[in-house]
């Protein structure tokens, strides 16, 4: 599957949960791996050992023998997949990079580790080049749509805050999210907290705020990037032992943001 969105747009972070997730609570049915793919230029020996890197099965001494490095890598994740109910979920992230000839690489493995009776479920990450790069392997003959078919099936557009209910459904996270003990809104302001205020109280406030910024009547599509770094600013600047907080701990709801 492919889950596509602009730069900032919190792809990354969210899938990054989910692995977690999976791992946490589904080990037993799933073997999942996230993995930044940053270059452009990996030669085929280069690839695996990279993938062998990330997933940690790197050959204890380097060698030149590509052959070697591929083999150890499938017969790694092999091994280790048999132990997860035979399925792999592989995540790749910042696929935008990638080169037709890396897909053939992937698509190896998933025909080497099938013969081997274990599921290669993959989720390629990246912005709206994604789609197009989909569109040039369906016309490009068999093995792009080989390629297709295995790999971008499904299509999951990841976009940031569009609207009033999601941008509350943001702020009531920071208000339910445990952190030590605590959430981040009453770690930052415990005595708004114990008076009943909540960040997402302030939605409304915040819209407002980024309204008249924008210049524009309706809200556009704001990154998630964005928004954590305005929720950070809002904590480090006026949370608790700031300045601009009335002494206690209580936030100056005009400061807020």
């Amino acid at each position: 599957s492919i889950i596509y969105g602009s730069a900032y747009a919190g792809k990354s972070s969210a899938v990054m949960e989910v692995c977690k997730w999976l791992e946490k609570d589904h080990s037993a049915d799933f073997l999942p791996y996230r993995v930044t793919m940053s270059e452009k230029n990996y030669k085929y020996k280069e690839f695996f050992q990279y993938l062998s890197e990330q997933i940690g099965c790197s050959l204890p001494v380097k060698t030149t023998d590509a052959n070697r490095v591929v083999e150890n890598f499938l017969s790694s994740l092999a091994i280790r997949a048999h132990k997860h109910n035979n399925k792999v979920v592989l995540v790749l992230d910042e696929v935008e990079n990638l080169q037709i000839e890396h897909y053939k690489n992937l698509k190896f493995v998933f025909n080497r580790l099938r013969d081997e009776g274990i599921t290669l479920i993959t989720f390629l990450v990246g912005t709206d080049a994604l789609l197009t790069t989909k569109e040039i392997f369906e016309s490009s003959g068999s093995i792009g749509e080989q390629i297709t078919r295995r790999f971008m099936q499904g299509m999951h557009h990841f976009h940031g805050i569009t609207d009033e209910e999601q941008l509350k459904y943001v702020l009531e996270g920071y208000d339910s999210m445990m952190f030590a003990g605590q959430t981040y809104t009453q770690h930052y302001f415990p005595e708004a907290w114990k008076k009943g205020m909540r960040l997402a109280d302030l939605t409304e406030d915040m819209l407002k705020e980024m309204l008249s910024i924008s210049g524009l009547p309706s809200l556009p599509e704001v990154p998630m990037g964005y928004i954590t770094k305005i929720i950070n600013a809002l904590f480090l600047t006026y949370g608790f032992d700031s300045v601009k907080t009335d002494g206690e701990g209580n936030p100056l709801k005009k400061n807020w943001i």
